[in-house]
Order: C-alpha cells, then structure tokens, then sequence
C-alpha cells in the first residue's frame, strides 16, 4: 500500500494535497483559537457565533466556485491546473500574515473565505486525477492514502497552529509557517506528472449558479453515484458540526485550555486518518469489499455519538486544566477514547463512498461529478454551520447538539445499508 508514495505517479501529488491541507488547518486552528479567546471579546462578539460563522466562511466558497472548477479540471490538464492554484494559495497566504501580525479580524475572516475558494478549486482535481495516475486495483488504497494523509495533515496542522499562536510573538511565527508551506506546497507541485484534459473541447460556462445546477441535474440520473454523494455530504455536515463546537465545548463543558482543543481536533484527526487506511488494507483492492465497511461506519457514528454525550467529564472548579492536567482523569480519557473510536468509525464510511463516485463516474464527467459532490457537500456543511447556530442560540446545550447528530445519524445508517445491499444486488464489482 505504501510503495504508492514513492511513485512518482502518486507521491508528489500525495505531498502537495498534504501540504495544502496541513497549511489550512494551520491558518484555520490558530484563527479559531484566537476567536475563541481573545478577538471575540475584544470586538464584543458572542464566541460561539463567530467559531461557527467562521466555519461557514471557508466552506461557502465550495457551493460557489465547484461548478466552475470542475469544468477546469476536466477541460486543462491537471498538473498544470494545480501549480496555479498553488501560486494562489502563495498570494493569500502574505496577505493572511499581514491580517495576523495586525490583528485585523476582519481581513483574517476575508483570508479564511479566500482559502476555502483556493481549495474549491483544488476538491476536483485532488479526487479527479487518481484514477488518471492510478489502476482500478490501486483505487481504493490511493484513497485510503488520501484520506488518511488529509486527516494527518489536519492534525498536524491543527496542533502547529494550536501551539505556534501561543508562543510570544505567536502571530508572527503563524504568518512565517503559512507562507513558508505555501511556498514548498507549489515547489512539490511541478513535480506531478501529466494528466491529460479529459475534455479539452469543453466549453466553460460562467454563470456559476446555472452551471452548479446542471451538473447536480445530470449526477442526479446516476441514482447511485448521487446517493452515494447524499452520503458524503452527510459526513461532512456530521463533521462539520462536531469540530466548529470543539473550542467552546472545551473552556465551557471541559474547563480546559487551548492544548485541550488541539488534543481534541487532534484525535479526531488521527482516528479518521487509522479509519481510512484500515478500509484500503480489509478491502484487498476490490471497492465490493470496502462498501461492506459502510453501514459499519455509520452505526459507529450513531453508537460513539450518544456515548460522547453522555459520557461526563472530571473537572477542577475555576480553573482552565491545560494538556498534563486533563488526561490524569479517567473520566476524561474516556471522552478522548469515544471521539477517536467516533472518528475511527467516519473513515470506514467515507473512504468506500469517495472511491464508490470515482470509479462509477464517467471519464469525460469524472472532476465535475466531483466538483458536484463538493457542491453538495458545502451546501451541507454551510446548512451545518446555520443549524449549529440556531441550535445553540435557542438555548439547547453542546451535549445536547451532539445527540441529536446521532439520533439524526440512525437514518444514515438505514440509507447506508440499503443503499449497499441493493446495489450489491444489481451490479458485480
């Protein structure tokens, strides 16, 4: 499974997704961190709506831009497509380390937006180019790779950015690393081999909003490949959901600093990174057998969802525990233990349905099938982002919110078994 990251066919692309998604997170944990306990209150802002309307800013840019992008990604040739938007990532990353370094709020919100349309850009190619690279035997690992090394390249990225801006001079070291990762990002770029335009011919149609609805109209007649995109989405409203509560549930239900955070989002990385590698290794190269772990997945995501709940925390009163004091718990190594077996659970599920679209999609149609599922998956997560706000604002608790995604989840879990047992029934794999 591993020789894939020394190919060339594989490995620089794998490094170059890596590295985007690690700067990402780097940028996103230290912003929503400084939200969380400083730039809220210093602009008078509720916390909790600022962390969540953050989430919503880096994802909108997916339900605007996919459309187009994945017109691109199917009409240029794939290599070329990503170098540019890496020397994007560069422009918006000096601009973020002078948002940083003056603290300007506003401009680092503005960054954040910019940062989610430089990767709505990159979601159709990153998925697009692996079968164009890759066997339909190596398919199932090359995602498992990818998603394991996505979720690894948060949770590095979301510690770095956790520790770095809680260093003296913190904003300084934050607008240093962004900028530096931005720049080796596009150096590992120039070495990824040519993948043809699948559609050269294609002609780009700029009315973004027509666009989005034709290729959700057209994905729509492959009732698999849509079902199975339903399924995708849910996983990131799911996820989207959990993570933007992190920094609040930490310092109100947890007493606990930003170390805990980073230990949290940490975790919850790690675990999604074992789930998908776990899937590429027990589907021995087959998608038939990696579909099998799907309901498998989704009930996890409903049993460890109520239990982290449940589960009640070891506290000290009028104190913010930091990292060495929080795991001396029990109780609180507990709530650790179900967020990694809850995530562990969300990488059996999604591996199968992303390596599921890519291989069912047509060749010519492949990166905006795939710029449709990230479509569907923003609108998801930006209907996450409003459905966490409302929630909360009513005055229901984290808990509480956190429940009812697992209650919500029980219908994910019948869908998902359906959905496997009648297209086993009908199709050979």
């Amino acid at each position: 499974m591993f020789k894939l990251l020394m190919s060339l066919r594989f490995g620089p692309y794998f490094l170059t997704q890596f590295l985007g998604a690690f700067n990402d997170n780097l940028y996103k944990n230290a912003l929503i961190i400084l939200i969380t306990y400083t730039l809220a209150a210093k602009a008078g802002l509720n916390t909790d709506t600022m962390v969540n309307l953050s989430a919503g800013l880096f994802i909108l840019p997916y339900f605007l831009f996919s459309a187009f992008a994945g017109q691109l990604a199917d009409k240029m040739e794939k290599s070329r497509y990503i170098r540019i938007i890496k020397l994007a990532e560069i422009i918006f990353m000096c601009v973020g380390a002078v948002a940083f370094l003056t603290g300007n709020l506003y401009l680092l919100l503005f960054i954040l937006f910019c940062m989610g349309a430089q990767s709505s850009f990159f979601g159709p190619v990153k998925y697009g180019i692996l079968p164009q690279h890759l066997s339909k035997q190596e398919l199932v690992n090359g995602n498992g790779l990818v998603e394991m090394g996505t979720f690894l390249a948060i949770l590095l990225g979301t510690i770095a950015g956790g520790l770095m801006i809680g260093f003296d001079d913190g904003a300084l070291w934050v607008s240093i690393a962004v900028i530096f990762f931005a720049l080796l990002g596009w150096l590992i770029s120039t070495k990824i081999p040519l993948a043809p335009a699948v559609d050269p011919n294609l002609k780009l149609n700029y009315n973004l909003l027509a666009e989005s609805f034709k290729i959700i109209k057209h994905i729509y007649s492959y009732r698999y490949i849509f079902g199975a995109i339903l399924g995708i989405s849910w996983f990131w409203f799911y996820g989207a959901v959990i993570l933007a509560q992190f920094p609040a549930y930490t310092k109100n239900y947890l007493s606990s600093n930003e170390e805990v955070v980073t230990l949290l989002l940490a975790i919850f990385s790690l675990g999604i990174g074992l789930g998908s590698i776990f899937c590429g290794y027990y589907s021995k190269h087959t998608i038939k057998r990696s579909l099998t772990l799907l309901p498998l997945g989704a009930l996890g995501l409903t049993i460890f969802g109520f239990i982290v709940a449940w589960l009640e925390p070891t506290v000290i009163e009028n104190t913010l525990m930091d990292f060495s004091q929080f795991i001396t718990y029990k109780k609180n190594l507990l709530i650790v233990a179900a967020l990694g077996a809850l995530s562990f659970c969300g990488g059996l599920y999604i591996v199968p349905l992303y390596t599921f679209i890519q291989h069912y999609a047509p060749e010519n149609f492949r990166s905006r099938v795939i710029a449709g599922n990230n479509i569907l998956n923003a609108l998801f997560m930006v209907i996450a982002a409003v459905f966490a706000i409302v929630f909360l604002i009513s005055g229901r608790t984290i808990l509480e919110l956190f429940a009812c995604l697992a209650l919500m989840n029980i219908a994910v879990f019948i869908f998902s078994t359906i959905f496997v047992l009648k297209f086993k029934s009908q199709k050979t794999v």
